[in-house]
């Protein structure tokens, strides 16, 4: 936010608590009227059509119990020259740690059904990069991920 003076931002949760801390994190952002934040679903987003230029979700496309129904919202919102990031884990790095089940809201997806929501969803332009990273996990060993990056465009 600071490399864009013309930059603003709009967050959308449907955790009540992550919402209070972004808007807390965020004050100053929100003072000068570059970011809002929304309790909402990626479902039912509370935004006008055609209103953004980007949209970005990172890690959260596990916890949609309708990715269809999300993905169509998100095009319902970018403009027509917008573009959309879309960013999740494969099930090879989800296997790796213990947490990432079904039995506690993971849905991980695979590459072709992702680029299938996309398009199923009216993206006609939609690319997959991968995207690898080494973290450090809560051990303190370190911890390969490989995640699937959705670019599309409306």
């Amino acid at each position: 936010m600071a490399l864009a003076d013309s930059l603003t931002y709009v967050g959308v949760d449907i955790a009540e608590t992550m919402v209070e801390e972004a808007r807390s994190f965020n004050r100053p952002l929100i003072e000068a009227g570059r970011a809002t934040f929304h309790l909402a679903s990626a479902a039912s987003l509370p935004c006008s059509d055609a209103s953004f230029n980007r949209v970005l979700a990172v890690n959260v496309v596990y916890f949609w119990p309708d990715p269809l129904r999300v993905l169509a919202e998100i095009r319902r919102v970018l403009r027509p020259n917008g573009f959309s990031i879309i960013a999740g884990m494969d099930s090879v790095t989800a296997a790796t740690r213990p947490f990432y089940r079904a039995e506690y809201g993971f849905r991980i997806h695979d590459a072709d059904a992702l680029i299938a929501f996309h398009r199923q969803a009216g993206f006609t332009n939609v690319d997959l990069e991968p995207y690898d990273e080494i973290t450090t996990a809560s051990d303190g060993m370190p911890h390969a991920r490989h995640y699937h990056i959705v670019i599309s465009r409306p």
